[in-house]
């Protein structure tokens, strides 16, 4: 199992011209978090690095941009001796979200992700070896949630009302398409929380329990 000390994932945004790589911000402030990004890849070799790129499909003048920008982006990192083998990069789907609800600048846009590199809990599932970035959200999201609904509910008079809003978090977590098997090693996200919500990144009471 990889051993984190550094538990916090880090995200950029970077805006472009219409139809290629080049920053729409004359400020500076892009490369700023270009270099900072860089930095924490160097600072924090164990976490992992993903490049998403977008382009307006509204405009005919950015079709195809989204390459360019993504190989910018990965060329910066790779030339600060970054390995090629650790910097994902993919480019944004066709129904991506994002671009079919924006245009214009809002979607001439790389995101570059920093998280930590935490394992599949459920190595006999086929799947990546690393948690990839949806689900380390889902699990601290859910991490979150849990924490501050058990907090909420200690002086809740009310273990009728406190099970409702319990009952209601963990639906909505299991309703949101993640495989909480590989995430938190349990059959659900119930199943989990019941097991008291532990997770070997933050909790010495999870770290002694896994098979490093």
């Amino acid at each position: 199992m990889v051993a984190n000390t550094v538990t916090k994932a880090y995200y950029y945004f970077l805006h472009f011209m219409v139809g290629n790589a080049r920053s729409q911000d004359p400020s500076g402030i892009q490369e700023e978090s270009i270099r900072h990004a860089i930095s924490k890849s160097q600072l924090i070799p164990s976490h992992r690095i993903e490049i998403l790129a977008h382009e307006d499909s509204c405009d005919p003048a950015d079709h195809g941009a989204a390459s360019l920008r993504l190989a910018s982006i990965r060329d910066r990192f790779t030339a600060e001796s970054i390995p090629e083998d650790r910097v994902m990069s993919r480019l944004h789907q066709r129904e991506c979200r994002l671009c079919t609800e924006l245009s214009g600048k809002s979607v001439r846009l790389v995101e570059i992700f920093l998280w930590p590199a935490i394992d599949n809990l459920s190595p006999e599932k086929p799947g990546p070896r690393y948690l990839d970035y949806d689900e380390y959200s889902a699990l601290c999201s859910m991490r979150t949630a849990l924490l501050f609904t058990r907090q909420s509910l200690r002086p809740n008079p009310s273990p009728i009302d406190g099970e409702e809003r319990m009952a209601y978090l963990l639906d909505h977590f299991a309703s949101i398409g993640i495989d909480w098997q590989r995430v938190v090693g349990h059959a659900s996200v119930a199943d989990w929380a019941r097991a008291g919500g532990f997770h070997w990144l933050w909790d010495d009471e999870a770290r002694g329990a896994q098979v490093r």
